[in-house]
């Protein structure tokens, strides 16, 4: 939401510094928690529907982020 105000270079730049942190220690901590707590005869199913659900979300934010940059 705060590429809303991409006509502010510091914003951006701070927007992209939440964006990579969050990401960078949110989906490894994901990975390594779902693979232990996760039970073996899940992991197949499990993680095939963890693959679906990541890129529908990458399919829905990429529009929104597109959105974002240009609404202004």
């Amino acid at each position: 939401m705060m590429l809303y105000f991409a006509d502010q270079p510091v914003l951006t730049i701070v927007s992209f510094l939440i964006f990579g942190f969050s990401v960078g220690s949110f989906f490894p901590t994901a990975a390594t928690i779902f693979q232990t707590r996760v039970p073996k005869d899940f992991h197949g199913r499990f993680f095939s529907f963890r693959n679906m659900m990541d890129r529908f979300i990458f399919q829905a934010v990429l529009p929104l982020t597109g959105f974002l940059l240009d609404a202004r």
